[in-house]
C-alpha cells in the first residue's frame, strides 16, 4: 500500500484498511478469485456492512469494482470510489501494467518527475532489459540509507507483482458485471479523464458522481 494511499486514509474519519497484492495472489487464477479473497479479508476486519471500496489507478480500479460487485451479489450494501482508472476499455489506449507499477514506484520513493507517457517512452527506448534496469536505477532515491541492493529488490518486487497481475488478467476488460451501488469517479479534468469516466460509468448503473481534478493521469492520487 503506497504512502499516498495512507495519506488519503489519514484524512478520512472512518476506519480504513489497505489491501496489497501478496504472495497468496499466486493461487488466484482470475480477477473474480482475487476479488473474493480481498472481500474475505475485508469482512474479517469488518464483519458487517455497509462497505466503501476504493481503487486507485487502472489496476486498482478493476479490482475494486470486482470486490464491490462481490459484496453486492452477497447482499451487502457497498459504495465504490474509482480514482484515476477505469473498469472497461476506454476510447484511448492505456499503458502496460508493468509500466504503471514502475512509474508509481519511481514517482513516490524515487526522484522521477516526468509524466507516465514520457516515462514509458524513455524506458521502451532503453531497449534491452539490462539497459532498462540501468535506466530505472538512475532514479534511485538520493537517501544514503537506501542501498543499491534494497533499491533493486524493490524494483524486482514491483516487476513480479506486475507479472502476477498480468497472469491473473487484471486490466480493463469488457466485463459483464455492472455495479448497482453508489459510485464516485475521480478523474483528471481532461480528454483522458473523460474517457476513463465514460468507460467506467457504463458498468456502474447506480448513483454516479464525477469528481474532476486539475491533475494529469497517474498523478491524481499523488
Amino acid at each position: 500500500v503506497s504512502g499516498a494511499q495512507k495519506e488519503l486514509a489519514a484524512q478520512i474519519r472512518a476506519p480504513c484498511y489497505g489491501l496489497a497484492l501478496g504472495p497468496d495472489a499466486e493461487e488466484c487464477t482470475s480477477v473474480e478469485e482475487l476479488a473474493s479473497a480481498y472481500a474475505s479479508a475485508i469482512a474479517e476486519m469488518q464483519p458487517t456492512a455497509p462497505y466503501l471500496v476504493c481503487g486507485t489507478s487502472v489496476v486498482g480500479c478493476v479490482i475494486a469494482h470486482a470486490v464491490a460487485n462481490h459484496f453486492m451479489e452477497s447482499g451487502a450494501s457497498c459504495g465504490l470510489i474509482l480514482v484515476d482508472g477505469c473498469v472497461s476499455p476506454p476510447s484511448v489506449p492505456l499503458h502496460d501494467t508493468t509500466w504503471y507499477g514502475m512509474f508509481y514506484l519511481l514517482k513516490e520513493i524515487g526522484n522521477l518527475s516526468s509524466s507516465i507517457g514520457e516515462f514509458v517512452d524513455f524506458i521502451q527506448g532503453a531497449g534491452s532489459p539490462a539497459n532498462q534496469l540501468k535506466f530505472l536505477t538512475s532514479f534511485k532515491p538520493t537517501d544514503p540509507q537506501v542501498s543499491l541492493t534494497s533499491w533493486e529488490t524493490a524494483v524486482y518486487a514491483t516487476l513480479d507483482r506486475a507479472a502476477s497481475l498480468k497472469r491473473i488478467g487484471v486490466e480493463p476488460s469488457s466485463t459483464s458485471h455492472t455495479f448497482s451501488g453508489p459510485t464516485a469517479l475521480i478523474v483528471p479534468r481532461d480528454r483522458l479523464g473523460q474517457a476513463l469516466a465514460t468507460a467506467s460509468a457504463s458498468h456502474c448503473d447506480g448513483d454516479v458522481v464525477n469528481l474532476l481534478l486539475d491533475s494529469r493521469h497517474s498523478e491524481a492520487l499523488l
